[in-house]
């Protein structure tokens, strides 16, 4: 196997890992990254780019001679050793749990605005 399509694989390895925990569609590794956003570490995003300027000289052999395959595994490595960790259910009931209470605090709010305007109109 060439080195291109070895950067080619890696690239997709992530694409579909990044989809799959994110629960999202992107057609390349630039958008998947673009996509999952702040979700995944600043740290990570930097080791991905480096995977994607690879995957960008990959098509040439002559510039192919400038990327450094093994920062490229060790960016693929550490990205997939975040993914692995994250729990796509854990990730959803967090959410569920951050929007009710975020409902919560907003009902809070409403009762204690009514309970303010009782007192204020003399009627409580």
């Amino acid at each position: 196997m060439t080195p291109a399509e070895n950067i080619s694989d890696t690239a997709e390895r992530l694409r579909a890992m990044l989809a799959q925990k994110f629960r999202f569609k992107a057609r390349d590794l630039p958008r998947a990254l673009s996509k999952a956003g702040r979700r995944l570490p600043r740290k990570l995003h930097v080791q991905a780019q480096v995977i994607v300027e690879a995957q960008k000289l990959g098509g040439n052999p002559k510039l192919m001679r400038r990327v450094d395959m093994d920062a490229v595994s060790n960016a693929h490595d550490a990205i997939s050793a975040y993914l692995a960790k994250i729990d796509p259910e854990d990730v959803r009931r967090g959410r569920r749990l951050a929007l009710l209470g975020d409902i919560a605090a907003k009902l809070l709010i409403i009762v204690a605005a009514f309970v303010v305007w009782l007192w204020w109109t003399g009627k409580l």
